[in-house]
C-alpha cells in the first residue's frame, strides 16, 4: 500500500473479505439499474417508521397528564410537578394542553371526580376527609365541585345511596 494515502483512502483500498474477490458486473442496462433503484426506494419507505398524524400526537399530552395524575397523590400534586415528571416546562404543558382543547385544571377535575366516585362506591367517607384525600384545600371547594359533578349536594347523594342500598337489600330477600 502506498504510504502517501490518507487513512480514508487507505480503508477504501484495504480488502474487506471474500465478497470483494468476486467480480462485480458494472455493465447492467440502464433500465434495470433504474428499476432496482426504484425497488430499493419502495422497500426503504415501507420499512421506515411512519410519522404519526398531528392529531394523534396532540392527544398524547392529555393522556400522559391523566396517567401521571391517576398515579399521584392529589393532595401533593400541582402543574409544575406534573410538567417536571413529563420533562417539559409548565408553559409548554399549558400550551400543548391548550392545543388539545383542554387545561390542567380540567384534567385534574376529571381525575378528582373519578377518584371520588370510586371511593364512594367502595365505602362512605365524610366530606372533609374525602376533600383532603382528593387534594382540595377547603372542604367547601369539594362540596361545590361535588354539586357540579352530580347535580346534588353531598348529603342528598348520601341519602340516595342509603335508600338505594336498602332497597337493593330488600329486593334480594
Amino acid at each position: 500500500m502506498d504510504a502517501r494515502l490518507t487513512p480514508r483512502e487507505h480503508s477504501r483500498q484495504a480488502p474487506l473479505g471474500p465478497a470483494q474477490d468476486q467480480p462485480q458486473s458494472t455493465t447492467q442496462p440502464q433500465a434495470e439499474t433504474g428499476r432496482f433503484a426504484q425497488d430499493s426506494r419502495d422497500a426503504a419507505s415501507a420499512v421506515a417508521p411512519q410519522r404519526r398524524p398531528v392529531h394523534k400526537t396532540r392527544r398524547l399530552m392529555r393522556r400522559r397528564v391523566l396517567h401521571v395524575l391517576l398515579l399521584s397523590d392529589l393532595d401533593q400534586v400541582n402543574a409544575s410537578r406534573v410538567a417536571s415528571v413529563l420533562c417539559v416546562s409548565p408553559s409548554t404543558l399549558r400550551r400543548r394542553l391548550r392545543a388539545e382543547g383542554t387545561s390542567y385544571q380540567q384534567l385534574l377535575d376529571q381525575v378528582r371526580r373519578y377518584r371520588c366516585e370510586k371511593t364512594l362506591a367502595q365505602r362512605w367517607l365524610p366530606g372533609k376527609c374525602l376533600a383532603g384525600k382528593l387534594g382540595f384545600s377547603q372542604p367547601n371547594s369539594f362540596y361545590r365541585a361535588f354539586g357540579r359533578w352530580t347535580g346534588m349536594t353531598y348529603t342528598q347523594y348520601k341519602r340516595q345511596q342509603r335508600q338505594g342500598s336498602a332497597g337493593a337489600a330488600q329486593r334480594l330477600y
